[in-house]
């Protein structure tokens, strides 16, 4: 008995099966459509794939109004206005991908008791005015509108989740979007690009999570909201070229796994991202009419860099509070903001820390950062100030200030303990305060100040080490350089030049090694080099080049003299009682006196051989007495003080 049962179940099987057409079914003509029910009145499932084309006028399917299951997929092409398509409304399961390509339906409404698709459903360039339909579906792998003349989309109500991507694109009549307050999941990319007319994309409400890029690009869209449940996008967002006013929503999302990019000029404020915490990748800001950023309160970690690009209208930027750690880089470049009320947590940026070409009146509010793992460049802003940077303590490589033709006052950084590459201060006409660098004890590479309306270089008192060289050229106002006490040794060279009212070098004093050379050129007001490392290179025969300065450092030979007259213990001493000026000069040197006149002035060449007594103890007249130095002797009933004076 058992036997029989199931030889009548195989066989009850093959008869059902038999009554369907076995393989791919193409139809191309109404013809087609009609002889098939009347040659399988009791088919319910095609094998195949089911491909519809209307190649002749086709005006209805009704042919298979007792399908309800396709294995295969289905696809639907170049059918008219005209045509019906209620025959195919019992079909429940599509195994395959459904597609629809270079229809022109008035109203989409097929399809309607459609509850499963095994792959893809597909529109591809298609003119339907309304498109109201597939409401039973709850799943599908794929959903794609890719140019198509669709001027409403609705629909798919009961749709909760896609498991692979949904492509918005290039659907150019396309004004509304709505129909998907279901859909809970896209575990892949979400794309809506290159939508002309679409003003409405506000019905995502209840979309929690995108397992790839969510990618908003092109469109006409004046407000970007409607997902206010998005918690997670496990890609990129890429928020650019819309036609977009502002943005605002987003009130779930709090985390980004990859990177994060707004570039829409047409945009004018964003009040969004409150709750965002995490930017897995780089976070990018550009929109050259953006006058108001509010949100991103919560951002604590962005893994790649910070950029902002071309906001030109931005005035103030009062976010980022909650930011501590960036892993990458920020850089600010082309942009009108200031910072004051910024950044009050970040204390870490592991990349570069760049300014490059902004148009704002300060640099401020970075009062907690501690490290700067890259370089810091601040290159050709508009900012009158640089200040803050109060905790900072280490820079990562080269540390920059160049062409910021407004910058007066660069300041803070008074915790700044290492820079580990090189300090350029360069091309800044306008600089007139030097931050004092109070910390400062190691660099490595460089020093390089120029260009600058400073009137004296006082900021490394702590420096203790510098690997490479000091670079100090081209500053007009500089008369004093002062603040290198505590260095040593220089590892590479040590040029000074072109300082116009350089007069002083004494703070280079305790140098006691150079590994390169010496320049010191073009310093008209530079009487005195004679200092210990200048001295001692000279003795030891190594490259140094003595120029263009004034008398008693004109010449290498000229300061070789003054350095045997030092080695000879031909010193100054006493001289803070007297005045004397000019010194060098090449005729009458005057005299001035602090307290007690002296009784008589004695002149001694460098040899000490007595040259005259001075009875006019106000000035000594040198003009008939050749050049070269010579030792000036004041003696008075509390003893005798000397300064040496030279005569060119």
């Amino acid at each position: 008995m058992k036997n029989l049962i199931t030889f009548i179940i195989i066989l009850f099987s093959y008869l059902t099966y038999s009554q369907c057409p076995s393989g791919n079914i193409l139809i191309t003509k109404q013809s087609d459509i009609d002889s098939f029910k009347n040659a399988y009145p009791n088919c319910t499932q095609i094998e195949g794939n089911l491909t519809i084309i209307a190649l002749d006028n086709i005006n209805n399917v009704d042919g298979f109004s007792n399908i309800t299951t396709i294995s295969g997929y289905l696809s639907i092409a170049q059918f008219n206005a005209d045509a019906d398509f209620n025959g195919l409304d019992n079909v429940t399961t599509v195994n395959g991908a459904v597609g629809f390509l270079n229809n022109t339906f008035s109203e989409f409404t097929l399809l309607n008791s459609l509850e499963f698709i095994g792959e893809a459903v597909s529109f591809n360039n298609n003119t339907i005015n309304n498109f109201n339909g597939l409401n039973s579906l709850k799943k599908i792998e794929y959903l794609i509108f890719y140019s198509n003349e669709i001027n409403r989309i609705e629909g798919f109500n009961s749709l909760e989740s896609i498991t692979h991507q949904f492509n918005l694109e290039y659907n150019s009549e396309l004004k509304s979007f709505i129909g998907f307050k279901n859909l809970f999941d896209i575990n892949g990319d979400f794309h809506i690009t290159n939508n002309n007319d679409l003003t409405f994309l506000n019905d995502l409400t209840n979309l929690k999570n995108i397992g790839g890029n969510l990618k908003i690009e092109n469109n006409a869209s004046e407000t970007i909201k409607g997902f206010s449940s998005l918690a997670n996008v496990l890609g990129s967002i890429n928020i650019s070229r819309n036609s977009s006013l502002n943005i605002n929503g987003f009130e779930s999302l709090q985390k980004v796994s990859g990177s994060f990019r707004i570039s829409d000029d047409s945009l004018i404020d964003i009040n969004a991202f409150n709750f965002l915490e995490t930017v897995g990748g780089s976070l990018i800001i550009n929109s050259e009419n953006l006058n108001e950023l509010i949100g991103f309160d919560s951002l604590k970690e962005i893994r790649g860099n910070l950029t902002f690009f071309d906001n030109k209208s931005l005035q103030t930027l009062k976010t980022f509070n909650a930011l501590e750690i960036i892993k990458g880089d920020v850089t600010f470049e082309y942009n009108n903001f200031n910072f004051e009320e910024s950044y009050k947590k970040l204390h870490t940026i592991e990349g570069n820390l760049v300014f490059t070409a902004n148009s704002n009146n300060a640099i401020s509010g970075f009062n907690k950062i501690k490290k700067v793992g890259g370089f810091f460049n601040i290159l050709g802003n508009g900012a009158i100030s640089i200040e803050g940077f109060n905790s900072l303590e280490d820079i990562g490589s080269y540390f920059r200030v160049y062409d910021n033709n407004e910058l007066t006052t660069l300041s803070g950084f008074n915790n700044l303990i290492t820079i580990n590459g090189g300090v350029g201060i360069n091309r800044n006409p306008q600089l007139k305060v030097l931050s004092q660098f109070k910390s400062l004890k190691n660099i490595s590479y460089f020093i390089n100040i120029g260009e600058s309306s400073l009137t004296s270089i006082s900021s490394f008192n702590n420096l203790e080490t510098l690997t490479g060289e000091i670079l100090i050229k081209n500053n007009n106002f500089v008369t004093k350089i002062d603040g290198f006490e505590k260095l040593n040794d220089i590892s590479y060279n040590l040029t000074l030049s072109n300082n116009k009212l350089l007069n002083n070098i004494e703070s280079f004093n305790n140098l006691n090694e150079i590994g390169g050379n010496i320049e010191i050129t073009e310093n008209p007001q530079l009487s005195t080099c004679n200092i210990n490392i200048v001295c001692k290179q000279i003795n030891q025969e190594k490259d140094i080049l003595i120029e263009n300065n004034k008398v008693g450092c004109s010449n290498k030979d000229e300061v070789k003299e003054t350095c045997a007259d030092d080695s000879l213990g031909i010193v100054d001493f006493g001289i803070e009682q007297i005045n004397i000026f000019p010194n060098p000069t090449n005729n009458i040197i005057h005299i001035t006196y602090k307290n007690q006149v002296p009784n008589k002035i004695e002149l001694f060449d460098i040899y000490g051989k007595f040259i005259k007594t001075e009875n006019n103890i106000n000035k000594i007249d040198l003009s008939n007495l050749s050049s070269g130095t010579y030792i000036c002797r004041f003696i008075n009933s509390d003893g005798i003080y000397q300064k040496k004076i030279f005569k060119y």
